[in-house]
């Protein structure tokens, strides 16, 4: 009778380690799934930012490109008003 406790006892510390283990297991899945959940949201914030600073970059690009169109059209017109007056001075960096 002592021999089936002992055996008893050691399934019961075997399905004690084996549930144990499995708590774990399901305690690291449940960590990773809310890592995963918040690298999501953080990509999803950083995709926004980006749309954002690329919408910002086309803006300023247009709006670049229509002031050299207007300037290149002002200085036509005061080359034409007054030749051999107007010098064009290009700056560059």
């Amino acid at each position: 009778m002592l021999l089936f406790l002992r055996a008893s006892d050691s399934k019961r510390q075997q399905s004690l380690g084996e549930a144990t283990r499995i708590h774990k297991g399901v305690r690291d899945n449940l960590k990773l799934h809310q890592q995963v959940r918040q690298l999501r949201d953080e990509l999803r914030k950083a995709y926004s930012e980006l749309n954002r600073y690329r919408q910002t970059h086309a803006r300023a690009v247009t709006n670049l490109r229509q002031f050299e169109r207007e300037t290149t059209a002002q200085t036509s017109t005061l080359r034409r008003r007054n030749p051999g007056r107007f010098t064009v001075c290009v700056v560059t960096n």
